[in-house]
């Protein structure tokens, strides 16, 4: 005998739109660590990372593509930035953003999602051009690895990239990733999956 559930009715489907899957499955209290404020104090510059929506980062890559992008970078399958009914509702319920702003200012964003119960992907960290090399990426990634790896219950953070970056291979080297896997995609080419663990954290 088969069962039929109503969509709203399944587990993992929150009738509460403006929620996440992070929010349903962890149950965490975002308002006690976000938004964060932290300072550049050579450059008298103040920076606030908080959550923001799948609209707000849409709306900053569409102000801000050529800005964050090469034209080799916007052209590349790792960037598919066709819009899809499928792929917009995916993001919106299950990829979590956070914007970094300074006077009121986007100047960056980065994304996440949960993999398993206990496995955090991080996926995009972006910042325009004019605040690289200033170490705000820096600041707001060992921010949130803390958090996640602290006090949410998620024992691991995976993030993957192509082995000819290196810049991106030694930044992720020195928030204590660890190499845990290589392999090939159709769409992607050849991927290093490196792991973060509550262990190593």
């Amino acid at each position: 005998m088969k069962t039929h559930i109503a969509l709203n009715d399944a587990v993992l489907l929150p009738k509460d739109e403006s929620l996440k899957l992070t929010d349903y499955v962890l149950q965490i209290d975002w308002e006690k660590n976000f938004p964060y404020i932290f300072k550049k104090a050579e450059d008298e510059w103040e920076f606030v990372m908080d959550r923001c929506s799948t609209a707000e980062v849409d709306e900053f890559l569409n102000k801000n593509i050529n800005s964050i992008f090469t034209e080799k970078q916007r052209q590349s399958s790792f960037l598919a930035f066709e819009k899809s009914h499928s792929k917009s509702k995916y993001y919106e319920m299950i990829v979590d953003h956070f914007s970094i702003k300074t006077d009121g200012r986007m100047i960056g964003y980065f994304s996440g999602n949960l993999e398993e119960h206990d496995t955090y992907y991080l996926r995009y960290v972006n910042i325009l051009k004019e605040y690289r090399g200033s170490g705000i990426s820096i600041d707001a990634t060992k921010y949130f690895l803390d958090f996640i790896l602290s006090q949410t219950g998620i024992r691991n953070v995976r993030v993957h990239t192509v082995p000819s970056n290196l810049v991106q291979l030694k930044k992720i080297l020195s928030y204590d990733f660890s190499i845990t896997g290589q392999y090939l995609s159709d769409r992607w080419g050849t991927l290093i999956e490196f792991t973060k663990t509550v262990d190593n954290h």
